[in-house]
């Protein structure tokens, strides 16, 4: 009988300097008899493989093809004796407060063969951005990753979804605040997607990383071409909720358009995004920055931005989360924004309203805005907030 319930997967190359914290945050789960470490090495040259077996890893070596990420993982996987597989990156780490709920959850041995855990992609410290991805699998012969760059798993339902308190902190994106690192990366991929959708144009999954990357290079020309072209593919399919993380291409293609100063095109694919969902915040924040900072159209802006709000304080389908969610640095710029619109309105209550659910969100993202807070006490308006020129009434001095 197979006593590992849990094979942890991983895939690394000159992983050094993150493999050491990711694996550290996991010892308490990895000493467990039960559970197994399989780290494929693709040709490191540094300390990566000692950092492994320091950990009590099974290391394997494969040379790595390039365009072939896929090949790699399986292979990971075909290496697992677990009941369970459990994928993790180098550049991830399992906070101390998680690591306790995830290790129940792979005791625990739930039915579901796919399970959904949270992840928070750290962005220096302009906050992060959260998202979903299923990490979780039970080990069926036939489990398998497809694609060359963005491999995705043939995963089976009925899916899990874990509580938010269990999550990976994922550090990938915070070189993307070294823009020669960013390039290299995106100049890395940009080819192997190009050559899978010559491949095949009609695979949605290609196409809306394409357009992502696209976005991100800032080749917005590229990004309506190829987005016109998605809009006509999603058109033709069968719409579900799994399909929500392709929906960022609707956020994509009305930012590009905006870029280009097409209003019009802009608007019509912001309406049709509402035939699949009325639930992407930054669709919302896009056209909201535009009516604001390029048309100058305070009013227009806040009816934006409050959509965005109300998206990102309500909570919708677990399925939401498989596009990445920016509430947690969108939410307190938003309540920062609209206690100022509403201050140069003349509406104190509102102002206060917002700006106190700022503050509650005790997020350090969130600027407090002292001039619209000490406005609400004996400070003259002239001297606190050189946007506002009239005075506040002595009765409206209070934003509470």
């Amino acid at each position: 009988m197979n006593d590992i319930k849990v094979s942890i997967a991983m895939i690394v190359k000159n992983e050094e300097l993150n493999l050491e914290r990711c694996l550290d945050s996991f010892l308490p789960i990895l000493i467990e008899p039960w559970v197994e470490l399989i780290v494929v090495d693709t040709g490191s040259t540094d300390s990566t493989v000692d950092v492994a077996k320091k950990h009590g890893a099974q290391v394997f070596m494969k040379e790595f093809v390039p365009w072939s990420f896929s090949d790699a993982r399986n292979y990971a996987i075909e290496q697992c004796h677990g009941r369970w597989v459990f994928i993790l990156d180098a550049d991830e780490e399992l906070p101390q407060d998680a690591m306790y709920r995830l290790k129940n959850i792979f005791w625990e041995e739930k039915p579901e063969p796919t399970k959904f855990i949270h992840l928070r992609n750290i962005f220096s410290d302009a906050g992060y951005s959260t998202m979903i991805q299923p990490r979780l699998y039970r080990n069926d012969p036939d489990f398998r990753f497809t694609g060359n760059v963005h491999n995705k798993p043939n995963a089976k339902g009925p899916f899990y979804f874990m509580q938010k308190e269990v999550y990976l902190n994922h550090y990938g994106y915070k070189f993307e605040n070294d823009e020669q690192l960013a390039n290299q990366k995106y100049d890395r991929s940009l080819p192997m997607l190009m050559e899978g959708y010559e491949k095949d144009p009609n695979d949605t999954h290609i196409l809306t990383h394409l357009i992502k990357t696209l976005r991100i290079k800032g080749r917005f020309d590229d990004v309506v071409k190829y987005g016109e072209e998605w809009v006509t593919a999603m058109q033709k399919i069968e719409y579900h909720e799994g399909w929500f993380a392709y929906n960022e291409v609707w956020i994509d293609l009305v930012d590009a358009y905006l870029r280009k100063d097409d209003l019009d095109n802009a608007l019509r694919i912001y309406d049709m995004s509402k035939k699949y969902t009325d639930r992407l915040p930054d669709i919302e924040l896009v056209m909201g920055s535009y009516y604001s900072s390029k048309l100058k159209d305070a009013e227009n802006a806040r009816k934006y931005y409050e959509r965005a709000l109300k998206i990102c304080t309500t909570p919708g389908s677990p399925y939401e989360q498989l596009l990445t969610s920016n509430a947690e640095i969108t939410a307190p710029k938003l309540y920062n924004w609209l206690a100022l619109y509403y201050y140069q309105a003349g509406d104190w209550q509102k102002s206060g309203d917002y700006l106190n659910m700022g503050v509650l969100m005790n997020n350090p993202a969130f600027k407090l805005r002292w001039d619209v807070f000490n406005a609400g006490r004996d400070i003259p308006l002239s001297e606190t907030c050189p946007l506002c020129k009239q005075n506040v009434p002595e009765d409206k001095r209070k934003i509470a």
